[in-house]
């Protein structure tokens, strides 16, 4: 179930309007056997002379909150399934590594490891979601530990989720 919102407004006196839609494509999943996905994107137009015409857009998620800030709330859950967040064990396995030194940092990633680990695993959105969990995830002994923490906070994560886009009107 997709919704679209839309604002105008002036950047170095050109106009644009951005259009965010959002919402969990169920018809996608079911034409790919595979769980439906929440998404929230942006295509970005600016006028030129009286037509509008592609300015950008996709996952810009930073525009999306300034230009329309009441979906702000939305955009930790970008890419979280009905069953999980996209990846999930594995994604949060791979920033841990690079948390733990397993790989270096290049100097042209833009990510800080510790940040995109919290966004992976949609950190803050329940309420077990403490400094003292963070804490206990990252003094883990190995990947595997991880991985039984994340397993265990996985159905409060996916309630939280349920509760969240039944708000917002997409659920199905």
């Amino acid at each position: 179930m997709l919704k679209s919102t839309s604002a105008r407004y002036e950047k170095g006196g050109i106009k644009y309007r951005i259009i965010a839609t959002y919402g969990i494509d169920y018809e996608f999943g079911r034409k790919h056997n595979q769980a439906a996905s929440f998404s929230l994107t942006a295509d970005i137009d600016r006028l030129s002379g009286t037509r509008w015409v592609d300015a950008g857009g996709g996952c810009c998620h930073d525009e999306i909150v300034k230009r329309l800030p009441d979906l702000s709330p939305l955009v930790q859950w970008h890419l979280v399934s009905t069953e999980e967040p996209l990846h999930y064990l594995a994604n949060a396995g791979y920033w841990m590594d690079f948390i733990n030194g397993v790989y270096e940092v290049k100097p042209e990633c833009k990510k800080n490891p510790l940040e995109a680990f919290k966004a992976t695993i949609v950190w803050g959105a329940i309420p077990k979601d403490t400094d003292l969990e963070l804490e206990k995830m990252m003094g883990a002994r190995c990947r595997r530990d991880v991985a039984d923490m994340l397993r265990n906070r996985l159905p409060a994560l996916m309630e939280r989720f349920r509760s969240v886009m039944e708000y917002w009107g997409v659920m199905e």
